[in-house]
This record gives structure tokens, C-alpha cells and sequence, in this order.
């Protein structure tokens, strides 16, 4: 490998507060999972919104009302990112990460 590009990235296992939790069980619980996830993305986009962002929202909604797409976001999501932490500091390839100034 010659490098790699994050984009957003997770690689840490985050500790979300009861708040948190609850709002993810409810919110992936119902017929609203789909919109309470876009409703999420974007907020991603607090303080300027890309031109094309209501054609990539309507594409994601598409995309997640897909049969098996949810169940694997929320797989994607539960994920435990201890593997890819524990790698970090053994990782010599150059690395681009790209965030957000606003990025949590």
C-alpha cells in the first residue's frame, strides 16, 4: 500500500452518553429509521449545505429503503473500531485525513 485517505473517519470506539443510546435504539427502531438517519446526515452540514445536497439526500433515501441496506448500515455502525485503534501508531504510509473544521 501506497497510502491512504480518510474521509470522516471513525477509528476510535466513542462513548455515547444514555441520551445517545436511547435516541439510537428509537431511531433505528420504526418505519422512521430511514429518515431519522438522513435527518442525521444532514446535520453533518451545519453552517453550509453542498449544492447537490438534496439530490444525495434523496439518493441516500433511495439507497437505504433498499431491502438489507439499513440492517447494514446499523451493522456498520455498531462495529467495534478497536481493531482499526489498535493499529494507529503501526501504520507508516503516508495519510491524508479529511475532516471538517466543525467536525466532532
Amino acid at each position: 500500500m501506497n497510502g491512504v485517505v480518510l474521509l470522516g473517519p471513525i477509528v476510535r470506539d466513542l462513548e455515547a452518553s444514555l441520551a445517545q443510546k436511547l435516541s439510537l435504539l428509537v431511531g433505528f427502531a420504526g418505519p422512521w429509521r430511514v429518515e431519522f438517519w438522513t435527518m442525521y446526515w444532514d446535520s453533518l452540514f451545519p453552517t453550509h449545505k453542498p449544492a447537490d445536497q438534496a439530490q444525495v439526500m434523496a439518493a441516500i433515501t433511495q439507497n437505504l429503503r433498499e431491502p438489507g441496506r439499513m440492517d447494514a448500515l446499523r451493522a456498520m455502525l455498531a462495529l467495534s473500531k478497536a481493531e482499526t485503534e489498535a493499529i494507529l501508531d503501526k501504520t507508516r504510509v503516508p495519510s491524508l485525513v479529511v475532516m471538517g473544521t466543525n467536525d466532532p
